[in-house]
């Protein structure tokens, strides 16, 4: 795609605005990585970042959803199994 049709493709995104585009180059390094885990994580990533998301004052799924990039069906359905595993608590509009 150029530069063009990428920018008309995503200038119309929820919450954003496209002001200027420009075709950039990106470096890209070989690296070799030995890592040991040290924990075992209990709950998947997408829980731990919407809720990492919540925890910066993100109220709702629409505001995870846009800060973490992700669809709101994804999203709604990880705070919904966070709920349920009573990790958060919905709050009605306006508390809080």
């Amino acid at each position: 795609m150029s530069p063009e049709e990428v920018a008309r493709t995503y200038q119309f995104r929820d919450g954003f605005e496209l002001v200027d585009y420009a075709e950039v180059g990106l470096p890209i390094f070989r690296l070799t990585i030995e890592s040991i885990t040290l924990a075992q994580r209990v709950l998947p990533t997408i829980h731990e970042f919407s809720m990492r998301s919540l925890g910066l004052s993100e109220g709702s799924s629409e505001d995870v959803a846009r800060t973490l990039g992700l669809k709101g069906d994804v999203i709604s359905a990880a705070l919904a199994n966070l709920v349920d595993e009573a990790l958060v608590m919905r709050v009605p509009d306006g508390i809080g």
